[in-house]
């Protein structure tokens, strides 16, 4: 994983492309972002203590921000496609029900869709820093 990612250093779209396609596998573990930050903190200790000459101070707070950055990304991309699937099954129900038919949850769906789109596809450009 940690080679993978580091594989990807200033190259911010394949780096885009590749936590879009993680989002996509792992939307449906229900993890969150606290969870994305125990596990790359857990990768971190476990690199540094398998490669100590190499982790340096400086080294761990460098990955650690890039990390950090790539988990943000993640958590934004599978919540993106959590609502999407949301929003395939709304419509889905409509469909079969009938327009005005549909459950008393629906408009909570579309409201939270509209939320999480506003706020995850706004230009469409990617926010990775650089560290």
């Amino acid at each position: 994983m940690g080679y993978l990612l580091l594989d990807f250093n200033n190259k911010p779209r394949q780096l885009d492309r590749f936590v879009g396609y993680l989002a996509m596998v792992h939307k449906d573990m229900r993890l969150n972002e606290q969870d994305l930050h125990r596990f790359t903190s857990s990768l971190l200790g476990y690199l540094s203590h398998t490669y100590p000459t190499r982790m340096t101070a400086q080294c761990q707070h460098a990955m650690s921000q890039y990390m950090d950055s790539i988990t943000r990304e993640l958590s934004k991309k599978m919540e993106i496609f959590r609502c999407y699937d949301i929003a395939q099954l709304d419509a889905v129900t409509k469909r079969s029900c009938g327009e005005g038919a549909g459950s008393s949850s629906t408009p909570r769906y579309s409201a939270r869709l509209r939320c999480i789109g506003a706020k995850g596809r706004s230009s469409g450009t990617s926010t990775w820093t650089s560290g």
